[in-house]
């Protein structure tokens, strides 16, 4: 006989709960659907089933169950974002849409909803409506910390990189720990210079890193002793600001305003198999190093001089299981022969700055499609044919871009000098050198670069 009460008792609901919490979904939703039996028109139950469904990979049941709720209980809020939540994960950014606009016109009072209207927008391109959704859940909480961080990320996007560092920097005024917040406010120093007089920690130690490092003439930092001023000096800079930061990133860019939507490429790689034809024409300057002092002194060389202005650089340790190397850099060339004419330049440079012989190359794509195709990353050969792309995988090319949003992100450029978060990406450079055993790594001394944690925080990623 069903009970005469509609809602589910707290204590019963809350053992639910602990239930799913215990890492036992399966249990609990064979709890939750005994329980509907009493409550049938529960709609926290209903949705906890919902939940329940979706966290076992059943997401089609989970649909069926919020859609359920939401018609039995139009005014419950919870079933409308969970539903468009297993549209987001299914990449239906477009339904997901349509229930939070649902949503809206249900209750306007509820922040969450357009924290995830704004990012359904925003995963489809839609970036000024992405802005104003973040924007909404900001006006009716102005404390809500992810609002503030991914009006960030939509402000970037859009092409506002100051607007996008002022939006960080809110979130860190409220939450001074939040580590994304940082981490994605550290990482836009590198393209632009928010004002001096801001009172952040994080833009003071930048501005005074910047000017520590315009402070040494390039060719001074050929010596090992003045190098290592300049490093303790931008370490000094960190402690005056009590600046504890844990920066994960390990790879130093300086680029003009283009991207390779390198994303999109390895994707279809990781997911198919297959090299896209873009990379084909992806040519490449390597430069292995074996001393990571002489990986800054390349970050130096990279960030200066001018004939490199307009490619694509990057420094970095390498961290890829079975990739040979330790320390490379990388000059991005839209061709063999301008390859070559930068080599030619950049050869002596290089050679003449470093205190160990590098070896350089020219070469093509990244390391990980010559590891499934051999001979790939050659650019020329007397004994064969280079490989060439295959016809055939245009269509799972096609097919790829049909399943997923067009959001490749073009950046501003770089700007020259080092930044804060150069610094931090050389301290991890530092970290790696010690736990790889390489000598130079010492020279600061006293293990002050112990960071040996390695991870990337791309601009599109969520914070949801």
């Amino acid at each position: 006989m069903l009970s005469n009460h509609h809602q589910i008792p707290t204590d019963r609901m809350q053992k639910l709960i602990a239930i799913a919490n215990s890492a036992k979904p399966k249990l609990a939703l064979l709890e939750a659907k005994k329980l509907e039996k009493l409550y049938p028109q529960d709609p926290v139950l209903k949705n906890f089933i919902g939940i329940s469904y979706a966290n076992i990979g059943k997401v089609d049941l989970a649909v069926k169950t919020f859609k359920r709720t939401i018609k039995s209980n139009p005014t419950y809020v919870p079933a409308y974002t969970n539903l468009a939540n297993c549209f987001f994960q299914k990449s239906a950014h477009l339904d997901a849409i349509t229930v939070l606009k649902k949503a809206v016109s249900v209750n306007r009072r509820v922040p969450e909803v357009f924290l995830d209207l704004g990012t359904n927008h925003r995963m489809i391109g839609e970036l000024e409506n992405a802005i104003v959704s973040y924007r909404s859940a900001i006006e009716l909480d102005p404390k809500h910390v992810k609002a503030w961080i991914n009006l960030g990320n939509a402000l970037w996007e859009n092409g506002q990189p100051n607007a996008s560092g002022d939006a960080y920097l809110e979130a860190l005024d409220i939450m001074p720990e939040n580590t994304v917040a940082a981490a994605y406010l550290i990482d836009t120093f590198n393209f632009v210079r928010l004002k001096e007089n801001n009172s952040s920690p994080y833009v003071k130690a930048n501005q005074a890193i910047h000017n520590a490092g315009s402070s040494y003439e390039l060719k001074k930092l050929v010596s090992d002793q003045a190098l290592s001023d300049l490093l303790l000096e931008c370490n000094n800079i960190l402690k005056a600001n009590k600046l504890v930061v844990d920066f994960r990133n390990t790879q130093i860019y300086r680029m003009p305003d283009k991207t390779l939507n390198c994303e999109r490429h390895k994707s279809i790689f990781e997911q198919h198999g297959i090299i896209p034809k873009f990379c084909f024409a992806c040519i490449k300057i390597q430069i292995d190093i074996s001393q990571v002092l002489d990986l800054v002194r390349l970050f130096l060389i990279f960030d200066r001089l001018e004939f490199l202005s307009q490619n694509i650089r990057k420094c970095m340790v390498e961290m890829r299981e079975g990739i040979a190397g330790s320390y490379k850099g990388l000059v991005y060339c839209r061709s063999l022969s301008e390859a070559e004419e930068i080599l030619k330049k950049l050869q002596p440079n290089v050679e003449n700055f470093l205190n160990t012989k590098p070896k350089i190359r020219i070469k093509r794509g990244c390391s990980e499609f010559d590891q499934a195709f051999p001979k790939y990353s050659e650019v020329e050969s007397r004994d064969h044919e280079v490989m060439s792309y295959n016809p055939a995988w245009e269509k799972v090319e096609k097919f790829w871009d049909r399943k997923h949003s067009k959001r490749a992100f073009v950046s501003p450029p770089t700007l020259s000098g080092i930044s804060l978060a150069d610094y931090l990406i050389i301290q991890n450079w530092f970290a790696y050198g010690q736990k790889i055993g390489d000598k130079s790594s010492d020279v600061m001394g006293h293990g002050k670069y112990s960071n040996e944690k390695s991870r990337s925080t791309p601009k599109t990623q969520v914070v949801s």
